[in-house]
């Protein structure tokens, strides 16, 4: 009589193999799901908006609409004359005529920078007397006022099609993000 080659005893041990290997499978799952989670949780969504189109409260704005924030790897403005800038205030200054008295305030982006979840920055604000008050210049009436027309033609700068404005930034784990002026949302970069 001849030994059967898959006894009990074999059989068990195959199962218990298969069972290891699949619960070590599984394990890695999770574990892959886990860290997915822990990435959306610091996950940083950067978007340029205009606010106020039209008026003396005009805005530019860069918001982190993400729930984690966002620190800025590097900053590049490209003109529609094809020229690079550093910073969009470069742009604008390059941009608007000497001849032309178009007052703004901007905020400088730059590589380091750390921008926290729900905080918008207004790179490009025109000024107006009310904001000249609110940081405590009170002799608003001596200097000069914008008006709509600048305000439509700051808009009109900083909307160029041919304006691209890209920022590359990175989230707490080093995920890399990149924006740029007229695209919907971020891409991720590998």
């Amino acid at each position: 009589m001849q030994r059967k080659f898959w006894t009990g005893d074999k059989l068990l041990s195959v199962a218990a193999v298969l069972v290891s290997l699949l619960t070590l499978g599984v394990f890695g799952y999770q574990t892959n799901l886990i860290r997915q989670q822990q990435y959306m949780s610091v996950y940083p969504h950067l978007s340029f908006s205009n606010k106020f189109s039209g008026s003396l409260q005009y805005q530019y704005v860069l918001k982190n609409d993400g729930i984690g924030p966002a620190m800025i790897d590097s900053v590049l403005v490209v003109g529609p004359n094809g020229k690079d800038y550093l910073d969009l205030v470069y742009y604008v200054d390059d941009v608007i005529p000497p001849e032309d008295s178009i007052w703004y305030l901007h905020s400088n982006i730059s590589s380091g920078k750390l921008i926290p979840p729900n905080v918008e920055i207004p790179l490009i604000q025109l000024v107006n007397h009310e904001l000249l008050a609110k940081l405590g210049i009170n002799d608003v009436a001596t200097l000069p006022q914008n008006d709509v027309q600048d305000a439509k033609q700051l808009f009109s700068i900083l909307n160029h099609d041919s304006l691209t404005i890209q920022i590359t930034y990175k989230s707490i784990y080093g995920e890399k993000w990149l924006i740029k002026s007229g695209s919907g949302s971020p891409v991720k970069l590998d």
